[in-house]
């Protein structure tokens, strides 16, 4: 059986929230009223050489007690042009300051199934468990 990222969590979530502003125009545009908390971004790319100097994508914060727990995905090339998809953490306590994860990066490629990597996080708190889903795939011809 051959796996495939073509279409992915992310696009089926895009395409609900375009049908819901279809819809229920007046209803969505309420629900997004959102006010801007700082003219610079709150959370940039690593450092040059580091692991996610690359494009940034997909972040997903949580809210966990007083913590604010944040995934995110980074698309790199390898140095023979192989896709490198894989998933950082970081944390804030008032969601302007983010700690990344000393660990980093907390998804990564690996053999088999997850070899062109892991993207798009999402994350639920069940009782005192973290749960993910994440999309991967292979890399087929």
């Amino acid at each position: 059986m051959k796996y495939s990222s073509r279409y992915s969590i992310q696009t089926m979530l895009v395409i609900s929230i375009l049908l819901a502003a279809m819809l229920a125009p007046g209803y969505v545009q309420a629900q997004f009223l959102w006010e801007q908390a700082s003219d610079e971004p709150v959370f940039t790319r690593g450092s040059t050489g580091e692991w996610d100097d690359n494009d940034m994508y997909h972040p997903l914060v949580i809210s966990d007690g007083d913590t604010l727990r944040m995934w995110y995905s980074v698309i790199s090339y390898t140095a023979t042009d192989s896709l490198r998809l894989a998933i950082g953490y970081a944390w804030s306590l008032n969601g302007l300051t983010w700690n990344r994860h000393p660990g980093n990066p907390v998804l990564a490629p690996e053999p088999g199934w997850l070899e062109m990597g892991q993207f798009g996080a999402a994350v639920i708190k069940d009782a005192d468990t973290l749960k993910m889903w994440f999309t991967t795939g292979l890399l087929t011809q």
